[in-house]
Parts: structure tokens; sequence; C-alpha cells
């Protein structure tokens, strides 16, 4: 169930209210769909709604590609009796070598199955309007990112930027 109407877009808040009805009326397990951006999202999800089957994660996870893992850890610490959220969304630098190299793994995997250095642009642009929010000066790197017109060149933005992070 999407906690939103298609009026709402993304940019609205989910709607609780009528996700509470749906999942306490319905007979069929339910998987709820909404803004789940962080470890601590789920958690306050799951304390709410107890019955609640599965998550979508979606655009948390484009933000955060390591969000399931966070969750799976999560899950697996409240079943050996941990009653903790540890600081899942610590950015140091070990997280952002493996968002690099998780980055460089989908660019590399694009640039085999697109052609020309524009479709590979356009779908790694799109990755980046929801994974920038782990940066610095997310909107001005945006619009550097915008620019650019040729795989180098992106290259070298996120080599720069990459660079930004490195502790």
């Amino acid at each position: 169930v999407h906690a939103r109407v298609r009026e709402d877009y993304y940019k609205k808040p989910v709607r609780l209210e009528p996700f509470a009805k749906t999942l306490e009326q319905s007979k069929c397990p339910v998987c709820y769909n909404g803004d789940i951006f962080t470890v601590e999202d789920y958690v306050a999800l799951k304390e709410r709604f107890p019955k609640l089957e599965a998550v979508m994660l979606g655009r948390g996870l484009l933000q955060n590609p390591e969000l399931a893992a966070g969750i799976s850890k999560y899950n697996l610490l409240q079943k050996c009796g941990e009653e903790r959220i540890d600081a899942w969304s610590e950015k140091n630098s070990e997280y952002f070598a493996r968002l690099h190299a998780f980055h460089d793994e989908l660019y590399s995997e694009y640039q085999k199955i697109l052609s020309g250095d524009r479709n590979v642009l356009f779908k790694m642009k799109e990755f980046w309007s929801y994974l920038i929010c782990n940066f610095p000066d997310m909107e001005k790197q945006l619009k550097k990112l915008h620019k650019t017109k040729s795989c180098a060149e992106y290259e070298s933005w996120v080599r720069i930027l990459f660079q930004s992070v490195d502790n």
C-alpha cells in the first residue's frame, strides 16, 4: 500500500491514518510503501504498526544503498533481544568508500548496456538526484553535475566529489 494519492506526488507527507485503516481491515499481508529513508524511519513505522508484514524502500534505498543492510541488522539484533538502535546513518570514510565502489560498479554496468555518453549520463544524473543528500553543499554540487555533458566531465565531477569527503 502506497500511503499517498497521485496528487501528493512525493512532496506531501505520507497519509498514515488511511494506511492504518487499510492495515486494520486487510485480511491479507500488507506491504507499506512511503518515505523510509533511515533505519530510524523503519523502526518508528514498525512501532506504530507492529502487524505490518513488509516494507518497500524505494527512494530511501537510492539515497542510501546500505539501508536494507541496516534494517536487516536491526531486525537481527531485535531477535537477539537487543533494544538499541545504533548510529546507522554515520557517514564516515568507510561508508563513502563503499558508496564510491557501489557508484563505480553501477556506472560501469550502465556503460556496458547503454550506448553513448548522453544515455549513461541521463541515468547517472537521475541516480544522483537521490544520492547527493549524502554530501555537503548538495545544491551547488547538483548544479555542477547537471552541467556535465560527457562521461569524462562526469568522471572528473565524481572524483572531486568523493575527494571532498575523504577523511
